[in-house]
């Protein structure tokens, strides 16, 4: 900064070390933290911490900002800069008097800079009412193209009329400062900045003089010191920018990785060392860290491979376009061979199926048959055995009559028994 910095300068210097130290924690912190995340080494990189500059201003209550904002009697720039010498005399580091002139000096990270205290507390408290910034944002939601000058002032007048009632016209109206605004617009921007992906410009100045054309190396050099540059192309050096999960990493590189590949560490380690890759690429936990240079390399393997790929599909479909009608129609009948082949294999099979089955019949039909003759023949065989044992028994019984009845006595009983057993042996021969 020039000599006579004031309060202006002051303010910026503070948005400047703000900026430097979410710079510092994007680039340096996070990347840390994600590597010790994903359980992969780290190597420390010192760089210049500036937090005791941002203490400096904003700590509660000796911070600069907070005694400039302090609401006592008789504050004027001499009392402020006696109260900045209490509260701040031991960080003898960033901030320091000078007993020469009504100035004090802090020491930021681009150097030290030196404050006139002249016009602080004057400019500190040159602010706007607060219920003009209401009107002032209500009237910016207007579409002020489509509204005529008559129009545009109409709705100021009956926007301030419901903020500002008639009877506290007259009355103070509450005030804020100009730090205390620019503090929470810094807030506002490093919201934003939190919440989204952020890209830094470093701004280095070629020459004290302001002249074009003229470097002085020794200026920027300090210049890319003081703001962090060597540190952050140190570690841009050692980094691995591209960073993808390990699904995306076999989706993407499909064609370079074995078939059923799975997202597990140390087949991607093995893979990467495979592909060539191991000293330009990190695995981690659910990570993948590449150099840009790994990360070219990689996709030109990629390309190669679909290239190769797709003449091989090529290849196959030139060859099957000027293939010969007459190949395609000895192909068709070699396929009508086949199918008649098939039919008469066909034919065989159910032919040898049907005879079986026949035969198979037959032979069932002759065993029931024979069992059945055998069963009538048997029947037949017992009733007339037992007709000629009946027979046999009557005959016996006649001849023990005839022996037995010699007299004359039993000579009627024996022809009656005779009779009987003629009637008998008729009765047996009708019935078989």
């Amino acid at each position: 900064a020039d000599e006579g910095n004031s309060f202006e300068q002051f303010c910026i210097n503070y948005a400047n070390e703000t900026l430097q130290l979410f710079s510092n924690q994007h680039i340096f912190e996070l990347e840390k933290e994600e590597h010790e995340k994903e359980d992969l080494r780290w190597t420390d990189v010192q760089f210049s911490d500036n937090e005791a500059i941002i203490e400096l201003y904003s700590r509660r209550p000796e911070g600069l900002f907070c005694l400039l904002n302090e609401n006592i009697p008789g504050l004027n720039d001499s009392v402020l800069l006696n109260r900045f010498d209490e509260n701040n005399m031991e960080l003898k580091q960033v901030y320091r008097r000078n007993e020469m002139v009504s100035a004090f000096v802090i020491n930021h990270y681009a150097g030290w800079v030196e404050y006139n205290i002249e016009g602080f507390v004057e400019k500190n408290r040159d602010v706007v009412a607060t219920t003009s910034l209401q009107v002032k944002s209500q009237v910016n939601e207007y579409d002020k193209k489509s509204w005529h000058r008559a129009e545009r002032m109409q709705k100021i007048h009956s926007v301030r009329s419901t903020l500002i009632p008639p009877e506290h016209t007259q009355k103070s109206q509450s005030r804020t400062t100009t730090s205390l605004q620019y503090q929470q617009s810094l807030a506002g921007l490093m919201d934003s900045l939190r919440n989204s992906m952020p890209f830094f410009v470093k701004c280095v100045r070629t020459n004290a003089l302001q002249e074009p054309l003229k470097f002085d190396d020794t200026l920027i050099l300090e210049q890319l010191k003081s703001s962090g540059m060597t540190e952050t192309v140190k570690i841009k050096q050692s980094a691995y920018p591209v960073r993808l999960e390990h699904m995306r990493f076999i989706s993407q590189y499909s064609a370079l990785l074995p078939a059923r590949m799975i997202s597990s560490r140390s087949q991607l380690t093995e893979v990467v060392e495979c592909l060539g890759l191991a000293g330009a690429t990190l695995v981690g936990k659910s990570l993948i860290f590449m150099k840009e240079s790994a990360k070219a390399d990689l996709d030109r393997k990629l390309e190669f491979a679909v290239i190769n790929k797709v003449k091989v599909i090529q290849r196959a479909m030139r060859e099957w376009i000027r293939r010969p009608r007459k190949y395609h129609l000895e192909l068709r009948s070699e396929e009508v061979r086949r199918h008649a082949a098939a039919i008469v294999i066909q034919k065989h099979w159910r032919g040898f199926s049907a005879r079986e089955q026949c035969e198979f019949r037959l032979f069932a039909a002759v065993t029931i048959q024979q069992w059945w003759r055998a069963c009538l023949k048997r029947d037949r065989y017992l009733r007339l055995q037992e007709f000629v044992t009946s027979l046999q028994a009557v005959a016996r019984r006649y001849l023990a009559k005839q022996k037995l009845a010699q007299n004359y006595y039993f000579r009627e009983d024996a022809d009656s028994a005779m009779l009987v057993l003629c009637l008998k042996a008729a009765e047996l021969v009708s019935a078989t």
